[in-house]
């Protein structure tokens, strides 16, 4: 080989790896984290939520879930926080979908899925239960949880490195007033 031809190899080699080491500057043997937030809020005009209805009647996205979409993903962890902390905590199921949903659920409205949108969850096909708590003293103005101990699996949409959300309320509730659910999903990325 030319010296050249080895030095330019060599150059070569060094931005590979160089480029490598970036690439998993953030990323260890069981995959690449990512930590996405993303807030749902409760329009002022709902009262006392009916058991088993929709919390905030719009989907949520949380952004960059997956290193490419169709990814593949480990969840470790989701929290759920409240900017209100009423006595009568909210009792619900967090819903991920690989794809946005077709069907829109209303706020307060009857939570069903649709054959088509049950087809999208990924996590896990049972919605991730929750009861918001708090142990803070009265007058605190924030609830929350967090869900771990049991790693799910989750997919990221062919054309995605995204997956969206919904809240089902579970329990007649009443956060008496204007109410913000920040959502946290803690990623690993496998592929």
């Amino acid at each position: 080989m030319r010296p050249l031809a080895i030095l330019a190899s060599l150059a070569l080699s060094l931005v590979f790896a160089a480029s490598a080491l970036a690439d998993t500057a953030t990323c260890s043997s069981f995959g690449c984290s990512s930590v996405a937030t993303s807030t749902t809020a409760r329009p002022a005009g709902t009262l006392t939520y009916t058991p088993n209805t929709a919390f905030g009647g719009s989907y949520g996205v949380l952004t960059g879930v997956c290193r490419r979409p169709g990814g593949e993903f480990t969840i470790p962890q989701l929290d759920i926080y409240s900017s209100r902390n009423p006595s009568t905590k909210l009792q619900g199921v967090l819903w991920l979908f690989s794809d946005p949903p077709g069907t829109p659920i209303a706020d307060n409205e009857a939570f069903v899925l649709t054959a088509a949108d049950f087809a999208k969850v990924t996590g896990n096909p049972q919605g991730f239960s929750f009861w918001l708590t708090s142990t803070q003293d009265t007058g605190a103005t924030n609830s929350g949880i967090s869900l771990y101990g049991t790693y799910w699996h989750g997919r990221c949409a062919a054309a995605s490195t995204s997956v969206s959300y919904a809240i089902q309320a579970n329990n007649a509730y009443d956060a008496l007033g204007a109410e913000t659910l920040a959502v946290t999903l803690h990623a690993l990325s496998t592929n």
